[in-house]
């Protein structure tokens, strides 16, 4: 993906869409952070059996979920990413010969592929962060997954999205994955607006 530029608008300035989806954006005490209510994940239209304590604010203030463009990749606490990876395996594995998993070594990225065959490579599955609200982030392949070729010139991809081990730490949705959707924050009526967008288009 090459180098492009984007644009930070505030008040008045910002472009106003009526298709936008809506959230609430929630307090945390005093922490100065974007939290969002993340009820669930699903990977092609399949929600996964995650407890719904991995997406809540727990009473010491840990955990719970944010918007976060600060951080590069999402990061998702372990139970979630452990269910996310048994869903795309269970897809992938689908695929037979076509693709290859690849041991992921020390990187931070868990998911890793080999295409064998291009040709009949049936696309990637898609992932899709559920916000309250019925708002959903819908991950197309480039915001979803690291997409390359290997030494063997075959394409090759890993799932962009680091599993969070620390217990009390929380769940981000990173700049990667808002790659192509505008965001909009609303911090006096506490909500936030976004919508799919061809941000290297868009100014």
């Amino acid at each position: 993906m090459g180098a492009t530029s984007s644009f930070i608008r505030f008040g008045a300035d910002i472009e106003q869409r009526p298709d936008l989806s809506v959230t609430e954006l929630k307090r945390n005490n005093n922490i100065v952070l974007y939290y969002i209510n993340l009820i669930g994940i699903s990977v092609n239209g399949y929600m996964l059996n995650i407890p719904e304590q991995e997406f809540e604010i727990k009473k010491d203030g840990s955990g719970g979920s944010i918007i976060d463009s600060g951080a590069a990749f999402s990061h998702i606490r372990r139970a979630a990413h452990d269910s996310l990876l048994r869903a795309l395996e269970a897809v992938l594995a689908g695929y037979g010969d076509t693709v290859k998993r690849v041991p992921s070594g020390d990187v931070p990225f868990e998911l890793w592929y080999e295409v064998l065959k291009q040709e009949a490579f049936q696309g990637f599955p898609v992932i899709t962060f559920h916000l309250q609200n019925s708002a959903d982030i819908i991950l197309d392949a480039e915001s979803a997954f690291l997409i390359g070729k290997g030494t063997s010139g075959n394409m090759q991809f890993y799932l962009a999205i680091i599993s969070e081990n620390d217990p009390r730490g929380l769940n981000a949705i990173g700049a990667y994955q808002q790659t192509n959707y505008r965001f909009i924050y609303d911090t006096k009526s506490y909500k936030l607006f976004f919508g799919a967008e061809d941000c290297f288009r868009s100014s």
